[in-house]
């Protein structure tokens, strides 16, 4: 199955793109772009619908209703001097499927019946001994169910005609993709024009988007299916009969027209969107590195301070959450209450005697163990001997 494609001559195609190629040329782009030859075949594009200068006046429009987006010093006017045509790289998929299924359905009847054990009151016993029924909990009722299995079968068709993004650039750009017209062939000739560029993509293989597509078919068909057995309360079985599914399935490239606005706003690079065939703008989330220039590396600076005090407030509320912890855990001085240094100074001199004192103490008994060792040969007079007295 191949998408629909409408004939044109080449001359009509380049007459459309004259005006869109000499504005590629002149401004660079604002994003990485590639060459649409290294896709395959088969390659569509859409023009663009609308004008250059139609682009930089919804532009204009657009950024003086949302002033904040822009840099301090950058003007509406500045920042549309650099509008550019662009093409949006999409997958064009279209496919159909159909089959037979089949599948046994469970349908469940429900109906209440007196509770056998207390015969409907709620409860057993007598006298004192009387309480709730421990079978149906005091509701005297008793719950019945029957199951009963049906088979069915049917057919089943789903049909799929979509499109899916492809914008490997990491900005997400908003686009209406309208489809009211029919993509154009993108001629062999023009395969490495300039304007046949476009925004680099996720991926240039078509496997990926077949992927996608067979499994939305799958899951189309198998939906459809049991859409019709939603009286049944459960199904068991689903199946469908291989050999009557019959499927056919086509991916594009699909070129989408737009126009990216690229200006410096606040802290980083920040872009624009306009789809060139609706003219809806929108301002999608930049993922660019922050200015590192003028008021954009002041507000960096700032927002570096302000972590920084938020850093030093979160360390000075947990140290003073510590040191209200027990009574014996020290507080620094630094986050001290009043009377606490005081307090502080008094414990530290009473453990300095207490220690003094211990350490005295234990020399004092040392030297009293080590006199006798050293003392001299006593005679049967205390009194020392004066030298004028010797005999």
């Amino acid at each position: 199955m191949q998408p629909d494609i409408k004939s044109v001559t080449a001359g009509e195609q380049n007459e459309a793109l004259v005006e869109i190629e000499r504005e590629m040329q002149r401004i660079a782009s604002p994003l990485p772009e590639v060459q649409v030859g290294e896709f395959s075949p088969p390659r569509m594009f859409t023009p663009h619908r609308i004008r250059p200068a139609e682009a930089r006046a919804l532009f204009l429009e657009a950024l003086g209703k949302e002033p904040q987006l822009l840099s301090k010093g950058v003007t509406p006017e500045r920042a549309v001097e650099n509008v550019r045509p662009v093409f949006v790289p999409r997958w064009l998929i279209s496919g159909d499927i159909s089959g037979k299924w089949s599948a046994t359905g469970i349908e469940t009847e429900s109906w209440e019946v007196d509770c056998p054990d207390c015969l409907g009151s709620g409860k057993v016993g007598t006298g004192t001994l009387r309480r709730d029924c421990p079978t149906c909990w005091g509701s005297g009722k008793e719950k019945q169910t029957k199951k009963s299995k049906r088979p069915e079968s049917g057919e089943a068709a789903a049909v799929i005609n979509e499109s899916l993004d492809n914008n490997g650039s990491g900005i997400s750009l908003e686009l209406d993709l309208d489809r009211s017209s029919e993509p154009l062939p993108i001629p062999e000739a023009d395969l490495n024009s300039a304007h046949f560029r476009c925004i680099r993509p996720t991926t240039i293989y078509h496997s990926a988007a077949a992927d996608t597509l067979k499994n939305r078919l799958a899951t189309a068909i198998e939906e459809q299916a049991k859409s019709t057995l939603g009286k049944y309360s459960r199904i068991d079985g689903f199946q469908f009969e291989g050999e009557t599914i019959k499927s056919q399935s086509a991916v594009a490239v699909w070129l989408y027209p737009a126009y990216l606005c690229s200006f410096e706003g606040i802290g980083a690079q920040q872009f624009a969107a306009c789809d060139a065939v609706t003219g809806k703008i929108s301002f999608p989330k930049s993922t660019s590195q922050p200015a590192t220039s003028g008021k954009a590396a002041e507000a960096g600076k700032g927002g570096e301070m302000g972590r920084a005090a938020t850093s030093a407030q979160t360390a000075q509320a947990a140290l003073s959450a510590s040191a209200s912890q027990g009574t014996q855990q020290a507080t620094p001085a630094s986050h001290a209450p009043a009377g606490t240094s005081s307090r502080l100074t008094i414990i530290a001199v009473v453990i300095l005697l207490i220690l003094a004192g211990a350490g005295w103490y234990l020399w004092k008994g040392h030297a009293a163990n080590a006199a006798p060792d050293h003392a001299p040969a006593s005679s049967s007079s205390s009194a020392p001997v004066k030298a004028s007295e010797k005999p």
